[in-house]
């Protein structure tokens, strides 16, 4: 989020430090936060029911998570339902800024989600229907800064992304039952096979080095979608951060 420096403390400064507060104020920064948001997959065919044996097993889960966090050195904290709420109100109104949000009308067209004096556009970055992501991905990427090779987070230009004022980058995990999605990845292995055409072939191969990789490393089959909302002023023109967005992608071979 780009934010305006402000002196929230309200406290009676000595001078230094009240110069110090002045000199600051209205200034751009960026700002962070990260949500972990754990749901848990209710049965489809029941009727939405209240379970404590389940509620009390999901709450066990959360804290080991925070648990595990902790020992990793990341600090974090549970929403209350105060915050909770807060957090929803301001993802729907894409307003991380001002203290207090208001919602307004959407106005959906084929390019992007007009929102009052605010628009934004929602950039899916993996589709799985089409190979066009690289064999191999890394988790980060090297650049050259002064004829030196450095690197850097593969998502280290959402900073700099031109014209934006909000950005949320969502990482969407999804973990089935193994046991079904093994068996249903057989099931369109022999189907590839039964067809030898070199697409064919190549999802085939692609099916037995995941379930060689599954075997021998005890790895675990996951849905996953991540995308990015990039939201700015009315009157931008969308087309800078597209361009921006597919030119960086491009340099990793991500198209």
């Amino acid at each position: 989020v780009r934010k305006q420096f402000q002196d929230e403390s309200n406290d009676n400064h000595e001078f230094l430090s009240e110069s110090y507060f002045k000199y600051f104020n209205g200034r751009n920064y960026t700002d962070s936060q990260t949500y972990l948001i754990i749901t848990q997959e209710n049965k489809k065919s029941r009727i939405f029911s209240f379970d404590s044996k389940k509620w009390r097993d999901f709450v066990v889960k959360i804290r080991k998570v925070k648990d595990q966090l902790k020992d990793s050195g990341v600090e974090a904290s549970y929403l209350d339902g105060n915050t909770a709420r807060e957090y929803v109100d301001r993802y729907f109104s894409m307003n991380f800024n001002d203290k207090t949000v208001s919602m307004t009308n959407f106005k959906v067209d084929e390019e992007c989600i007009g929102m009052g004096n605010k628009k934004c556009k929602v950039y899916s970055l993996v589709d799985v229907d089409c190979a066009n992501l690289p064999g191999l991905v890394r988790p980060f990427t090297n650049i050259e800064v002064n004829n030196t090779s450095m690197p850097v987070d593969l998502l280290s230009l959402i900073d700099s992304i031109p014209a934006a004022e909000t950005i949320i980058y969502n990482q969407m995990i999804f973990m089935p039952n193994q046991k079904r999605e093994m068996s249903l990845l057989e099931k369109k292995k022999n189907r590839h096979s039964s067809i030898p055409n070199p697409s064919n072939q190549m999802a085939v191969e692609d099916i037995k080095r995941v379930q060689e990789v599954i075997a021998r490393e005890s790895k675990q089959l996951v849905y996953t979608h991540y995308n990015l909302i990039v939201c700015c002023d009315k009157d931008t023109d969308l087309q800078k951060p597209t361009n921006y967005l597919e030119n960086s992608f491009g340099r990793m071979g991500i198209h």
